[in-house]
């Protein structure tokens, strides 16, 4: 037998006569078999009783672009917008052709709706078996097609159900723009989708589920009745549906980016927590909850604590790319999970080539989001993406290098040169938040030089025009530009100490590098960095009484939580530190910020006229979870504030948690003395700022210039260089 992709032929059939019944010859494939074929082929099998054919959906494969990951991917969306069932290039095809789908549906709908509706006949139980047994066999989509086509009028709920799941299966095996150009332009296919959404009210649990699940991994389009229809079903359903419906709704919203309400999804999320209690779910099960459920952006702690429990007590069933997704999920939802982290390392390290470049990044996404250092299985990693840098997609390069900012850790320069070779030619296919992830993380592993940060930052303004840059992203594109900053100044002290010629090869290496963002994008930069900054300062109104200790109760429905209220618990937490050194009777200052305006002194310390310390209290969120290792955002901090004059020392918030209530002021206490503060009982002045005193021979600091840009023209070099993989 031979056949296309679309379409079939046989051995002594001619080409030019179709044996369609009613149609005529398809120009992009052959013609499909007459329905006899079919009929001839599944004669047998009409003796046993009807079954929906879910058998494709064993073993189901999602797929996940990144850090939005936003399919990302993924979870990614690489907000790292997250990816259909299918993959991305498959979705673009599809979605070419959404609005002619859209269109057709709407006339089938009308139609639909105009006629009386039509219960579903128990007489017609043969014929629906008949139906459902020529579905089964059907190898190609336009086979599918043909049937509806032949026999809409007397097609059930079941076995529209059917065919669509049918569609999708076969689709994933043909080419995705010419199926998407097929199916728009398909009456057949209308009809079917106009028949499921009308049929939406009355479909049974696993109809509703695996209705969802088809439509969204074909990219039809819900018109907002239609997905009202569905999810007013869901609810009605909800306390019946067992782990796999879930799995299959829930992915199946999330693929249509449908939005349920809150309602809904409590429905859903508690019925899953019961039956993940039962045992009701499958590893692969689990994967596509948490998948589904980071896409939503359903956080429910109590349905996540039970899912990653599960998790971790089957991770050996897992496949490499469940593995990834659930890590991935994990971080986009802030849920910290030891065991399944480590595992999954070990997984990776025991196995590496068993996972495919985009899984290794959605694995390598998900730790840095829940700041667990991969360690030695980072090399492995990295290596092996370098090796394989040429199936690298846009959001695995912003994942790649998120995470190395994230852990400033430095690649070496061959990888590194693999990396970025590979990565440039797709540069102007990145969206913006790609982009900047990209642009950061090369900033904080000491590489803000490199001729591809500024093909980035030149393709920046482009996505701030059109409002593709939020808040976040434009405190990651300002982080990178004072990378660039920083590191054009450190070049020119050191060609400086070498000679004139190496101070003019500096000078033209920066101006090559050089990017000009426009006024209105660099305030906005700026502006969006000094918010951040003064958002996790600490209040000097709110200091007080220390904070009292948690209720066992709040202790443990906190745990694994992340990312969850952590600006105003590590706000909470210093102020209970700066009201210890306020009773301590230790001169010092709050929130005071450099002259610069970029960076935040928690506590400023002033031991002699000379010395001028920068006393940060370390929030859990600024080190990595695993190891207690500063993240590259907290040492480029200290930079900050060496370039502007002061010592910095820390107090770790995890360490001082760990000591006793009642022996904490001794703790802050022997951390004074050790800078060299007198610990008394009166209450000191306010500290003066480095370089305050100038000519009365205190320490005067460069950065009291003030301004960006005066700050920039004289930087010292920048401290504390990333570490090589």
């Amino acid at each position: 037998m031979l056949q296309t992709q679309l379409g079939r032929s046989f051995p002594g059939t001619p080409s030019a006569a179709p044996l369609h019944r009613h149609h005529a010859p398809h120009t992009n494939w052959a013609p499909s078999p007459a329905r006899r074929h079919i009929r001839a082929s599944v004669a047998e099998r009409l003796q046993a009783p009807a079954e929906l054919d879910i058998s494709h959906l064993n073993g189901l494969k999602v797929v996940v672009n990144g850090i939005d990951r936003d399919a990302s991917a993924t979870a990614s969306t690489s907000g790292h917008s997250h990816a259909p069932p299918t993959n991305k290039a498959r979705a673009n095809g599809h979605a070419v052709h959404a609005d002619q789908l859209q269109s057709t549906v709407g006339a089938a709908a009308a139609a639909a709706a105009a006629a009386p509706a039509r219960a579903e006949d128990s007489s017609n139980v043969g014929g629906d078996k008949e139906l459902g047994a020529e579905i089964k066999a059907c190898e190609v989509v336009q086979d599918v097609l043909d049937i509806v086509q032949d026999e809409a009028a007397r097609m059930s709920l079941f076995t529209a159900v059917q065919a669509a799941s049918k569609i999708l299966a076969l689709s994933r095996t043909a080419p995705a723009k010419a199926t998407a150009a097929q199916l728009a332009a398909s009456p057949a296919f209308a009809t079917l989708v106009a028949q499921l959404h009308a049929g939406a009210p009355r479909m049974s649990r696993a109809q509703l589920c695996n209705a969802t699940h088809a439509l969204a991994g074909l990219s039809v389009p819900f018109t907002p009745a239609a997905a009202r229809a569905y999810q007013a079903r869901a609810k009605e359903l909800a306390g019946e549906m067992n782990g796999r419906d879930i799995a299959m709704l829930l992915r199946g919203f999330a693929a249509a980016k449908l939005k349920p309400s809150r309602e809904l999804l409590d429905l859903v999320g508690f019925r899953a927590k019961v039956v993940l209690e039962e045992g009701g779910f499958d590893a692969q099960g689990v994967s596509m909850l948490l998948h589904a459920c980071a896409a939503l952006e359903y956080k429910n702690w109590l349905l996540l604590g039970q899912a990653a429990a599960a998790a971790a007590n089957t991770l050996d069933q897992f496949t490499p790319q469940g593995l990834a997704n659930t890590v991935w999920a994990l971080g986009r939802l802030g849920f910290f999970s030891h065991a399944i982290l480590e595992g999954a390392v070990e997984r990776y390290v025991a196995q590496p080539d068993a996972f495919k470049p985009q899984e290794a990044c959605n694995l390598l996404s998900g730790a840095a989001l829940l700041r667990f250092h991969p360690q030695g299985a980072l090399t492995t990693l990295v290596r092996a993406l370098t090796e394989r840098a040429a199936r690298l997609r846009p959001a695995d390069f912003a994942a790649l290098f998120h995470a190395l900012g994230t852990f400033a850790v430095h690649p070496g320069r061959d990888m590194l040169g693999k990396l970025l070779r590979a990565m440039e030619p797709q540069l102007p296919a990145f969206n913006a938040r790609e982009l900047c992830q990209c642009y950061w993380g090369l900033g904080l592993i000491g590489e803000a030089r490199q001729p591809t940060m500024a093909q980035i930052g030149r393709l920046l303004p482009d996505k701030y025009e059109s409002n593709e840059m939020d808040e976040s992203l434009l405190r990651q594109a300002f982080q990178g530009l004072l990378c660039t900053k920083l590191a054009e100044a450190e070049a020119t002290e050191a060609a400086a100490a070498r000679g004139e010629k190496a101070v003019e090869a500096a000078a033209a290496v920066t101006a090559a590098s050089k990017v000009k963002f426009p006024p209105l994008m660099l305030d906005a930069m700026k502006r969006a960095w000094v918010a951040s900054s003064q958002h996790n300062s600490i209040d000097p109104n709110a200091v007080a009484a220390p904070v009292p200790e948690p209720s066992a109760q709040a202790a443990s429905s906190s745990s694994g939580k992340q990312h969850r209220g952590k600006g105003q618990h590590s706000r909470k937490f210093k102020a209970e530190i700066a009201a210890m050194v306020k009773q301590l009777g230790v001169r010092h200052q709050l929130a005071r910020p450099t002259k610069d305006g970029l960076v935040s002194v928690d506590i400023a310390l002033n031991p002699n006229k000379d010395r001028y310390v920068a006393l940060q209290i370390v929030s859990e969120h600024e080190h990595t979870a695993n190891t207690g290792q500063f993240l590259g955002p907290t040492q480029f901090q200290a930079q900050l504030l060496e370039v502007n004059g002061w010592e910095v020392a820390y107090i770790r918030a995890k360490d001082l948690k760990a000591v006793a209530a009642d022996a904490r002021a001794a703790y802050v206490a022997d951390k004074l003395r050790g800078i060299g503060c007198r610990v008394r009982s009166s209450v000191g002045m306010p500290v003066a700022a480095p370089g305050a005193r100038g000519a009365d021979g205190a320490s005067s600091s460069r950065g009291d210039k003030g301004g960006l840009e005066l700050l920039m023209d004289s930087v010292q070099p920048a401290r504390g260089k990333a570490r090589k993989a």
